[in-house]
Formats: C-alpha cells, sequence, structure tokens
C-alpha cells in the first residue's frame, strides 16, 4: 500500500518526466526506431479513440478525484487496438481506456471472469480495476453483465467492489453501461 494518505490524487499523478525516459533514449537513434523501442520497453503505444470520449465522476473512489475524462481504447484488430470486451474469453483481460484528469491518469483494465461462450451472455462476470501508469491497484471491483440491447451491443453493470487491497475506498457502488460492444464507457451512479 502507498504511503500516500487517501483521498489524494497524487496517486495517479503523471511525472513531470516520463519513468522510462533514458532508456527510450538509449534504444533510438531515429524515429523510425521509436514504435519497436516502446514495445521492447514494455509500453507500446495504444490507439484511442479521442472523439469518443466520456466525462465521468470518479469521486466514489474516495481518492481525492472527482470529474475526469474516459479515453476508449479502440476496438480493432489494428497494432495499439484491442478486442470488445463482449469477445474476451473466460480469464482474458483487455486495457480498454484510461482516464484523464488534471492530477494524473488511471488505465482501465476489464477481465471476463466467467462463461464459456464465444460471445458474453447475460449472467457473465467481469472485473474492472483501475491502476496507475506504474501498476499500483486503485479500484477493483465485479460486476454481472446484463445485456441491454445486443444489436448495438449495449450491456450493463453493477460494480461491487473486491476485497483485494487496494488503494480506493469504495462507499457506493457505481453502475456501469458499455454502448457499441464496449467502445463506449459510461459510467451511472446507483440510485
Amino acid at each position: 500500500m502507498s504511503t500516500k494518505k487517501f483521498n489524494d490524487p497524487a496517486i495517479i499523478a503523471i511525472e513531470e518526466i516520463p519513468p522510462k525516459l533514458d532508456e527510450l533514449k538509449a534504444l533510438v537513434n531515429n524515429p523510425s526506431e521509436i514504435d519497436n523501442a516502446t514495445t521492447v520497453l514494455g509500453i507500446p503505444p495504444f490507439l484511442l479513440n479521442l472523439y469518443l470520449a466520456t466525462s465521468t465522476n470518479l469521486s466514489f473512489l474516495n481518492i481525492g478525484l472527482n470529474e475526469a475524462v474516459y479515453i476508449p481504447r479502440q476496438i480493432t484488430e489494428r497494432d495499439g487496438g484491442r478486442n470488445s470486451q463482449y469477445l474476451l474469453r473466460k480469464g482474458e483481460t483487455t486495457q480498454a481506456g484510461v482516464f484523464m484528469a488534471d492530477s494524473g491518469m488511471m488505465l482501465r483494465y476489464v477481465t471476463r471472469l466467467t462463461g464459456e461462450s464465444e460471445y458474453a451472455q447475460t449472467g457473465d462476470i467481469y472485473r474492472e480495476q483501475y491502476l496507475t501508469r506504474d501498476g499500483k491497484l486503485i479500484y477493483e471491483a465485479d460486476g454481472t453483465l446484463e445485456i441491454v440491447d445486443i444489436t448495438k451491443g449495449i450491456g450493463k453493470y453493477t460494480l461491487v467492489q473486491t476485497k483485494t487491497p487496494q488503494y480506493a475506498q469504495v462507499t457506493a457502488d457505481p453502475g456501469v453501461v458499455w454502448i457499441l460492444w464496449s467502445l463506449i464507457f459510461v459510467k451511472k451512479d446507483k440510485k
């Protein structure tokens, strides 16, 4: 666990100089080498779709962060993209997008925990994890998928925080809606 106090958004702060900068500089001598070098260093680029970003309130995390922008990782077979959460195999994880705020960022990961079918079904359980860029677990929760409209890939679940040690101390579990086969993420608070 971090030495930072709870309700401190500094836990997700972005450094002024990227942590891998010196290693990256040592590997490249011209721009054409950057892509391969980032892959070698384990920091490959993501294909993010800025035009499908949504605003979201993350105050439920109780880390001193309220408003953020969620930028989804593009669903595509191109390098840097990802698979739809509906097409994850049991036990498979995808890095689904990034939460950005003036105080920092968190990476959002989604794992399909149950379900044997190729395509997700109502009742399948998924896990969401929000991590810092250096891999610290901020939030982990599970939810049972309810498919609302299969023709548009709309589904929802209510997240329930796991007992795994994590930074966030949630007091109210949020509801989440996936739109267009999980490309667009919308968080809805439980009423």
